[in-house]
């Protein structure tokens, strides 16, 4: 018996009756599980060790097909629905899977033929001819292969075993002990790892309910779309007490809160993650009560390494380690890892790895306060260096223009430029250059001087259909500076020496 299979024999004796997974009238109780899963996996009739695809949207289906590929040993793969075709086809090449998990709906128009999954009510399954002997291995011990779209827009798989997944699980578990939660809205893409890790395989160790619904439902409009006001609607008629959102729907949140003077009396628990969240977003959140607490992870390192907490909470801040983890801070400012392990890179065999090193190096710049706190400051690589020699990370000033209501999305670039300079997107087609001017007004004035923006100038909004944004929602910094560098450039230099909290605008077409 592995890992997970002892997790959820132990979570079915002790919660048996318990309602674990729901979609509408369906539900699955804990007591179910053991029987359920080890049903499914038989089904498939794989060999050993097999890799598994889920090409499944959110929903019970797709959290069961993930649980019985744990069950079974296999390692599995969810690509996530953002993915183009191109994306796609890529990941499945380099993962060589034995097997393929898709809508029914789906399988016509599928190569091979695809047969209704016993145990699973709208999924059917392909076998296909594995290539792995043009591939790299994982690990015989991987549970997971996560996939993103990576900066560049190519597939990165990181394979992750099942010991430090559960490590996390554990770590998250324990930390929201006491809470009172009794069940969790899965809000984000399930391919997502921290959805995987801490909204599933936590709540699952403390016998919580696990509320799932189709993307759509959420309102989610493909890769970077989002109906704020379904979002909400759908959160609120869950009454679910714990939620994981990215800064992004934080703000769908908080806005549609703070226009329409709702609150959501149940939650008690909100974790923000995936990107820095702007303080000023931070207090507009308490202001609604809303209970929002900040973390940090990394795919290679199973997902969440620091949290904060009811108990051990500071605003700004992602909080403490958690308690399989060490951090320290470099002399240059990185943010260094150790106990947590670290995946490896499936789809590039030259890749290195970084097992044998002690301290795993993040990529990210952060400091720790006194008490043991992390704040982060942004990626390593994205630092730039204005004309008066100060180093700026553009994620910082990003969040705080974000955090504004009329600032949809923002990229900044300083680089040996005497002012900053920001492109950015409005919430709103119709939204004025005078509320985009007070916008970035309001966000000069909570930064320093060295920091402000100087200038902006407005565009389209970035997409993965133009290639300014990755899959899973995060500027592809290469392409926007191949877009903007010009206009931001001639903007830049035409700037005082002394950048000021008003700044200059310029509308330029993206």
């Amino acid at each position: 018996m592995n890992g997970f299979s002892a997790l959820l024999q132990d979570a079915a004796a002790r919660h048996g009756d318990r309602p674990a997974l729901v979609e509408g009238e369906r539900s699955v109780r804990y007591g179910e599980l053991p029987e359920l899963l080890g049903r499914i996996a038989d089904s498939w009739q794989l060999p050993s060790t097999p890799r598994i695809a889920l090409l499944l949207d959110n929903g019970v289906d797709a959290v069961l097909a993930d649980l019985a590929g744990r069950w079974s040993a296999a390692t599995v793969a969810s690509i996530p629905p953002f993915f183009t075709p191109e994306q796609r086809s890529r990941a499945l090449e380099d993962l060589a899977p034995d097997l393929i998990l898709l809508p029914t709906a789906q399988a016509a128009v599928w190569p091979g033929e695809a047969k209704p999954c016993l145990g699973l009510e709208s999924t059917s399954a392909l076998k296909t001819e594995s290539h792995r002997s043009r591939l790299p291995q994982a690990e015989s011990s991987s549970a997971c292969i996560s996939y993103t779209s990576g900066s560049t827009g190519e597939p990165k798989g990181v394979a992750l075993d099942e010991s430090l997944l559960l490590q996390v699980a554990g770590s998250l578990a324990a930390a929201v002990d006491g809470l009172g939660i009794r069940k969790h809205l899965a809000a984000l893409p399930g391919a997502t790892l921290l959805e995987q890790v801490a909204g599933v395989y936590a709540p699952l160790l403390r016998g919580v309910t696990i509320e799932c619904c189709a993307l759509k439902e959420l309102g989610y409009d493909g890769a970077s779309g989002l109906d704020p006001l379904r979002f909400v609607r759908r959160v609120a008629r869950s009454k679910a007490q714990s939620v994981i959102l990215v800064p992004q729907l934080l703000e769908a949140l908080v806005g549609v809160l703070e226009h329409t003077g709702q609150r959501m009396g149940s939650l008690t628990f909100v974790a923000v993650g995936g990107a820095r969240v702007s303080t000023s977003l931070l207090r507009r959140a308490e202001r609604l009560g809303l209970p929002v607490f900040e973390g940090y992870g990394m795919t290679e390192c199973g997902s969440v390494l620091a949290l904060n907490r009811v108990a051990a909470h500071r605003r700004g801040s992602v909080g403490r380690p958690l308690p399989h983890v060490q951090l320290r801070i470099a002399d240059d400012g990185e943010i260094l890892v150790a106990g947590a392990g670290h995946g490896h890179a499936l789809a590039s065999p030259t890749a290195k790895t970084q097992e044998a090193l002690d301290w795993w190096p993040t990529g990210d710049l952060g400091r720790l306060d006194d008490e043991g706190f992390l704040y982060i400051e942004g990626r390593r690589r994205n630092v730039f260096i204005t004309a008066f020699g100060r180093n700026v990370s553009p994620e910082w000033v990003e969040s705080e223009l974000c955090a504004e209501p009329a600032v949809s999305q923002a990229y900044v670039d300083g680089e040996a430029l005497p002012a900053n300079v920001a492109v950015l997107v409005p919430q709103r087609a119709d939204c004025s250059d005078v509320q985009l001017d007070a916008a970035v007004a309001a966000a000069n004035a909570r930064l320093p001087s060295y920091a402000r923006v100087g200038a902006w100038l407005r565009a389209e909004p970035f997409s993965t259909t133009n290639g300014l944004l990755t899959g899973n929602g995060r500027p592809r910094r290469d392409a926007l500076r191949s877009r903007f560098d010009e206009a931001v450039r001639a903007l830049g230099l035409r700037q005082t020496l002394h950048p000021r909290v008003s700044p200059v605008q310029e509308s330029v077409s993206a």
